[in-house]
């Protein structure tokens, strides 16, 4: 009798609260950051439009706000979902990211236990265009395949960014140019609170 009362009573104590049903998940592929006044973030969320072919597309949101903590809470707000970052690729971001910002989305990310730092960090000049132009997992597969091919790019994860960062290191990411489509324009170094195109 014993052993019943102490299964039945591990059964409820085990529940799982923290459950989220997928339909209430706001699942961020891209992220992009810039800093004006304030911080902006475009996040591209993952859709599935097509019902018959399950193809997935990216859906980008604009928010802005004074700390990334506030505008993802605020993100959260006017999508009414949980956002789910887990499934991050890409987070893009533009010559506005300097020191101080730099230190804010590195913290942000080590912060975040529902993150992983082994997403894809580039460079480019037009942050909503890029994400406009941007087809499902499209950069990811040309930085990829431009550095096994060519050797001529890097690709620089969010681990290679904070470690990096925290040794004092230039950072180097892959730096992306947006005309009729999206192509690789080189590196861009980060050293001593500025960037230059190698």
């Amino acid at each position: 009798m014993k052993k019943l009362l102490i299964i039945f009573i591990l059964i409820f104590i085990t529940g799982c609260d923290s459950y989220v049903e997928l339909n209430d998940l706001a699942v961020i592929n891209t992220l992009g950051i810039e800093k004006d006044d304030s911080y902006k973030i475009y996040a591209g969320i993952t859709e599935i439009t097509d019902k018959e072919s399950l193809t997935p597309t990216l859906k980008v949101i604009e928010v802005e706000g004074d700390s990334l903590n506030k505008i993802v809470d605020k993100l959260s707000i006017t999508l009414n979902k949980k956002i789910y970052m887990s499934h991050l690729n890409l987070l893009l971001i533009n010559d506005t990211i300097k020191n101080q910002e730099l230190n804010s989305i590195i913290n942000y990310f080590l912060n975040n236990n529902e993150t992983r730092e082994d997403f894809l960090v580039a460079s480019t000049s037009d942050i909503k265009d890029t994400l406009d132009k941007l087809k499902f997992q499209e950069i990811n597969e040309l930085v990829t395949n431009n550095k096994r091919e060519t050797s001529k790019t890097i690709y620089t994860t969010m681990y290679d960014v904070i470690k990096n960062y925290y040794d004092k290191n230039p950072i180097y990411f892959p730096s992306l140019k947006v005309s009729d489509n999206i192509s690789l324009d080189g590196v861009k170094e980060y050293k001593h609170n500025k960037y230059k195109s190698i």
